[in-house]
C-alpha cells in the first residue's frame, strides 16, 4: 500500500513539472518540447538530467 502512495505521489510530481515546463519560454523551444513527450520519455528526462541518475538505474 504504501508503494502506491509513494508512486501517486511522483506520478503527481512529474505532471506539475509537466505543466510547469510548457509555460516557461524558451527562445529555442526545449521546454515546449519536453511538455510534449510522453510520460515515460518525462520520466527519463527527470530521471537523467534532473536528478542525475546513471542509464542503468533511470531504465
Amino acid at each position: 500500500m504504501r508503494q502506491v502512495a509513494v508512486d501517486g505521489l511522483i506520478a503527481e510530481a512529474l505532471a506539475a513539472t509537466r505543466a510547469r515546463v510548457r509555460r516557461m519560454e524558451s527562445s529555442t523551444g526545449p521546454y515546449e518540447a519536453v511538455g510534449e513527450l510522453s510520460n515515460r520519455q518525462v520520466e527519463t528526462v527527470v530521471l537523467r538530467l534532473i536528478l542525475v541518475y546513471p542509464t542503468a538505474r533511470a531504465a
